[in-house]
């Protein structure tokens, strides 16, 4: 009987000031131990006090963690991998929460994609994004904390009152923003072949999902991990891009 071969995960990560930034307020986290990985894009809140100060404290919690508890041990599960992120996400929170919420709110969007076992989990929370490409389709796996999706929101407005309303795109849930994160948690398994792509909207906005599929699609080797880098952020510097630029492209193989 043959052994199933093993699975290998190659990554490419990328953060860039923009064109019309004076800080980069967004920060990422790639990390491989064999089938094992974890990835982090965090998003600043723009627009408030020092958004880079709770970015960067999420990815430097996630950072710790994996070195002194994932990367020497190697021999937890997938599940309780996933509880200790979604713990180490809760508790770096309440620590921008406490440290850094004084006169103005600090806050900062969260992707995280955890790779154990064959599985992934999905943990987040704002308004960035993990898409996977798999069998010819493109699935966004995360959901926007945003007042459009609001149940309230959907009650009392119609479609076209929410495309025009002044609260539209608006931030409802943030890392840091309260004693406590309400974090959107999924999993699944994932398949040879599969990819991966974390993103802030200073990416996705610019890089529409017939445009994100095109070029998922050809992830196929480092080579081509970089071609795609550099045409993200080619073609998103064309379409106006204006705010930091993140993303972290995986690939399953």
């Amino acid at each position: 009987m043959k052994k199933n071969k093993a699975i290998e995960i190659r990554y490419l990560e990328k953060t860039d000031i923009g064109k019309k930034r004076k800080v980069n307020q967004d920060a990422v986290l790639a990390r491989k131990a064999g089938e094992t990985a974890l990835f982090v894009v965090a998003d600043g809140m723009g627009g408030h006090s020092h958004g880079e100060y709770a970015s960067s404290e999420i990815v430097s919690a996630c950072k710790r963690y994996w070195e002194q508890e994932v990367s020497p041990k190697g021999d937890k599960s997938f599940s309780v991998l996933l509880q200790e992120v979604e713990q180490v996400l809760q508790e770096a929170s309440n620590k921008i929460y406490v440290q850094y919420n004084r006169a103005a709110i600090c806050g900062s969007t969260v992707v995280v994609l955890l790779l154990a076992e064959g599985c992934y989990g999905v943990l987040s929370v704002g308004d960035s994004h993990i898409y996977t490409y798999c069998e010819r389709e493109l699935s966004l796996l995360t959901t926007d904390d945003i007042w459009d999706n609001l149940s309230v929101t959907r009650e009392q407005y119609t479609e076209e009152e929410i495309k025009y309303h002044v609260n539209r795109g608006r931030l409802v849930g943030a890392m840091g923003i309260g004693e406590t994160v309400s974090l959107h948690v999924q999993t699944g398994r994932f398949a040879k072949k599969q990819k991966f792509m974390l993103c802030s909207d200073g990416l996705y906005k610019y890089c529409d999902d017939a445009y994100l599929k095109r070029t998922l699609k050809q992830l196929k080797s480092e080579r081509s991990m970089m071609k795609v880098a550099k045409r993200y952020m080619e073609h998103a510097y064309r379409q106006g891009a204006n705010d930091n630029i993140s993303f972290i492209l995986v690939d399953v193989f």
